[in-house]
This record gives C-alpha cells, sequence and structure tokens, in this order.
C-alpha cells in the first residue's frame, strides 16, 4: 500500500509540473529571418535539444529593453552555467526596422531572429503579468528540451530560476 501511495504522489507532482505547458509540442516548422537575411526554422534553432528562453522583443518597447538589461542581462551566464539554457531574442520589428534592432542588440549576448509577420509570436501563450495572462511584448517563453514550452514572467529572475529547476 505504501508504494502505490508513493507512486501516486510522484505521478501527481509529475503531472503538476507539466500541466502548465502548453499540451503541443513547439511549432517548429516556423520560419524567422537571421541577423544575416537568411531563413531558419524554429526547428533549426531548437535541434540542439538544449532548454531555450526565447525572448520576444522589439525595438521601441521600453519593457524590453528594462526586461534585457535588469533581468536577463545580470543572469544568462549563470543560468548558462547552471541550466545549460540558451537565450534567443526574437524580434518582432517590421523589416524596415531590421537595421536599428540589429545595431541595438549588438550589446547583448543572445543570438538575435526576426519574427517580422509575428507568426510564431502569434502562436505564444499569454504572459504572466501582475497576476493576469496578457499578450504583449515582451514575453519570455521556456521551451525545456522535450520541446514542451510555456510563458514566464519576463521581469522576475526568480521566477524564471524556478521555472528553469524544474
Amino acid at each position: 500500500m505504501k508504494n502505490i501511495t508513493l507512486l501516486l504522489i510522484a505521478f501527481f507532482t509529475i503531472n503538476s509540473n507539466f500541466k502548465l505547458y502548453a499540451q503541443n509540442d513547439f511549432p517548429v516548422g516556423k520560419e524567422l529571418i537571421t541577423v544575416k537575411g537568411d531563413t531558419v526554422t524554429v526547428n533549426d534553432i531548437l535541434s540542439d535539444q538544449k532548454p531555450k528562453l526565447l525572448f520576444f522583443c522589439f525595438t521601441g518597447c521600453k519593457g524590453c529593453k528594462i526586461s534585457l538589461d535588469q533581468t536577463l542581462i545580470n543572469h544568462y551566464k549563470e543560468w548558462e552555467d547552471k541550466y545549460g539554457v540558451q537565450i534567443i531574442a526574437i524580434s518582432g520589428d517590421k523589416e524596415s526596422n531590421r537595421t536599428k534592432a540589429i545595431e541595438s542588440f549588438k550589446k547583448y549576448p543572445f543570438d538575435l531572429y526576426f519574427d517580422i509577420e509575428k507568426e510564431l509570436f502569434a502562436l505564444m501563450p499569454e504572459t504572466p503579468w501582475k497576476g493576469k495572462r496578457i499578450k504583449a511584448y515582451p514575453t519570455l517563453v521556456y521551451i525545456n528540451s522535450y520541446k514542451r514550452y510555456k510563458a514566464i514572467d519576463t521581469w522576475n529572475a526568480d521566477i524564471i530560476e524556478a521555472e528553469l529547476k524544474q
């Protein structure tokens, strides 16, 4: 009886950890544009099976800049070393702003891709913000090594790290 109880506890613990993740795998067929103007699929970016933090942003977004400068840039190296996670920026800038976006991202150590038509962004879950769930920039999406994904708080390093630990 004790073994069955432990098994049930383990099942519900595992189940509760995954229930917030999207039920489908990440949309790997969507195309993005590199800083050099080449087209790649999301599958190309995820092919190494390392966990990723996708940071959806655009150049004129003040909240994006704050999140980059106060949270992600301060913790990325630690998270990369500790959890093997890679941070990737995905800009929703229009084609006409691509050069400006590339210039402004040079100071960050993250790979930058463009979702000019916002097709990938449109498929992302809503972001937790002040107790609500909204669809807005910035959005941070965690993708685990199984390509399961969920939006997490872009502002709170403790929440991000707690997600990476799971």
